[in-house]
């Protein structure tokens, strides 16, 4: 049931907890009401906007009683309250968590994802991690992507609303590494610029790292520009511009760290590294002496990866582009049974249905699979535990704070 004709009647809800996505959760005779920008104890008001399946999609009308973790967002096109009253203005939706303490955000993912191992991977018990929050939590991200919308020959660049139709032009972007939104400023400030954005399919992607600064290009990158080069706890990887790497540079370097003490613990004499992208987790492999296959279907990644690997004079990892389910059922007579590590590092999509039948038919040892989407992975975690392995630990790096999203890193043992 779907249904929008609502009367513009303002309910009063206390909200109960913070569902994964953000909205705040409140019930009025048992049926769920979801608003966002709210807070776990607060006692709001409520306007309802749409009702889809049983639940009731709402905004945020007055605050009656704030939760003393509240606080002023820094970007402006977050939801604002003040005097208790929601700021009338548009916001971006990509910021779940600005008015909220970021401790408190952190530990509100970890409950999500608890929660959610328990109600979508049936673990009754799992066994997580104490949270690794983000370094920073505000100018974090080394790339973000805008879109444009053309109206009345005016052009608007930035994100989409919740509509996912709109665009809502802003002049920056709060979670964006400070040189990217230099850049921003200065390309919009440039007449010419907007004259390059000429329909309403066009992208801009910003990107920055410490090597080459800040840089931009519109829908994908000239096939023939320099790769780009980023520092890690490893030292400089070379990527190229359109491809994979974690957003967060300092949460990365936490990552790789995780997996680098986790192989160095299990010492395994091979490693299949699946969505290997540029080759960090299957190098970290390398170094340790172990033999190593990665796979992954982004062909310029692969061949960053090999030149990754050389440079580090590493003659014992082999990198193949291709369907990570196809490849890796063609590699198993390479892989020794006794003594092996799959990492697994997936899209939001998680694992195929085909590649998860190969994977839990092969004897590996352990399992690291690294999740940036809760849902999808515990999809796959109860899968892969019907077929023998148990999920040994868990635990959330918030990869991307002020979002609703964080990662997780977890492993699996026979």
């Amino acid at each position: 049931m779907q249904s929008n004709n609502f009367k513009k009647e303002i309910i009063t809800l206390t909200i109960d907890d913070v569902a994964y996505g953000g909205k705040g959760v409140g019930r009025v005779n048992g049926i769920v009401h979801f608003v966002s920008g709210v807070i776990k104890g607060e006692k709001v008001q409520v306007t309802k906007t749409k009702e889809k399946n049983d639940i009731i999609f709402c905004k945020l009308h007055k605050i009656l009683e704030a939760s003393p973790l509240r606080i002023k967002p820094v970007c402006p096109y977050a939801i604002q309250v003040e005097e208790s009253k929601l700021r009338t203005h548009l916001t971006c939706p990509g910021c779940a968590y600005q008015h909220i303490e970021y401790k408190e955000e952190v530990q509100i993912k970890n409950s999500q994802f608890k929660e959610a191992l328990k109600r979508l991977g049936d673990f009754k018990n799992p066994n997580i991690l104490p949270p690794i929050p983000a370094p920073k939590d505000l100018n974090y991200r080394n790339k973000i992507t805008m879109n444009t919308e053309i109206e009345a020959g005016e052009v608007a660049l930035g994100y989409y609303m919740e509509n996912q139709v709109s665009i809502l032009d802003i002049p920056e972007c709060a979670l964006a590494h400070k040189e990217i939104n230099d850049l921003i400023i200065k390309k919009k400030s440039e007449k010419s610029f907007y004259h390059t954005l000429k329909n309403s399919k066009i992208t801009v992607s910003f990107r920055h790292t410490e090597n080459n600064g800040a840089s931009f290009w519109r829908n994908e990158p000239n096939s023939k520009d320099s790769w780009l080069k980023e520092k890690t706890v490893l030292g400089d990887f070379s990527v190229p511009k359109g491809s994979f790497f974690q957003i967060n540079p300092q949460c990365g370097d936490i990552l790789i760290s995780k997996v680098e003490e986790i192989i160095k613990e299990k010492k395994p004499k091979s490693v299949i590294d699946l969505f290997c992208g540029i080759g960090i987790f299957g190098i970290i492999a390398g170094l340790s002496g172990a033999k190593v296959i990665g796979i992954d279907i982004d062909k310029k990644a692969i061949e960053v990866a090999k030149y990754n690997a050389k440079v580090r004079g590493l003659d014992n990892c082999k990198f193949i582009a291709g369907d990570a389910a196809k490849v890796i059922s063609r590699i198993f007579n390479d892989i020794p049974e006794d003594d092996s590590i799959l990492i697994i590092d997936p899209p939001r999509t998680g694992l195929t249905r085909l590649a998860k039948s190969i994977i839990t038919q092969y004897n590996f040892k352990t399992i690291i699979y690294i999740s940036c989407a809760t849902d999808t992975f515990c999809r796959d975690a109860k899968e892969i535990c019907y077929t023998g392995y148990n999920l040994h630990s868990s635990q959330i790096l918030d990869m991307f704070p002020r979002t609703a999203h964080f990662e997780s890193i977890n492993i699996f043992e026979k």
